[in-house]
């Protein structure tokens, strides 16, 4: 899976111990557990923490922590995936919407990038469009989607 920038980006994580040592504001360093792989932290609080190798080949890693209901459905839909050489459980791609619905909601600056991801997720096909639609209605955004559907958003 790849972030926005063509860099690797993981949803929930490498691991476990990883994900631990987040929520207690792990402050970087050996995170998932490996002599050499380095990250510093950018953020972390009680619902995410998010994190960059040292090692611009090692991407960026975001930890959400499900603490409400959408985010534990989204755990329990989530699907193993082969991710760098690690299985991964990777959330699907009206899941993935939503996450962008609410990080350009909680940020604006944002808008125009994660519209992108979210166009270019809802082309792939396949995607549960009453679960998108549901997401872009819990930040009172349904008209924004119905204008991307039609083609007629402007970013």
């Amino acid at each position: 899976m790849q972030g926005r920038r063509g860099e690797p980006r993981a949803s929930g994580g490498r691991c476990r111990r990883a994900g631990r040592a987040a929520r207690r504001g792990h402050s970087g360093g050996d995170l998932d557990g490996r002599r050499g792989v380095s990250y510093e932290a950018l953020h972390s609080s009680e619902h995410a923490a998010n994190y960059v190798a040292e090692d611009p080949a090692r991407g960026r890693v975001d930890f959400l922590f499900a603490l409400r209901s959408h985010g534990r459905a989204m755990l329990e839909r989530a699907r193993a995936h082969a991710v760098l050489g690690e299985t991964l459980r990777v959330a699907d791609a009206a899941d993935l919407t939503g996450l962008e619905v609410q990080a350009s909601s909680n940020d604006p600056s944002r808008r125009r990038r994660d519209l992108a991801d979210i166009e270019r997720l809802l082309q792939a096909g396949g995607v549960d469009l009453s679960r998108v639609r549901e997401y872009f209605r819990l930040f009172d955004r349904e008209k924004e989607l119905d204008a991307l559907l039609a083609g007629e958003l402007e970013r």
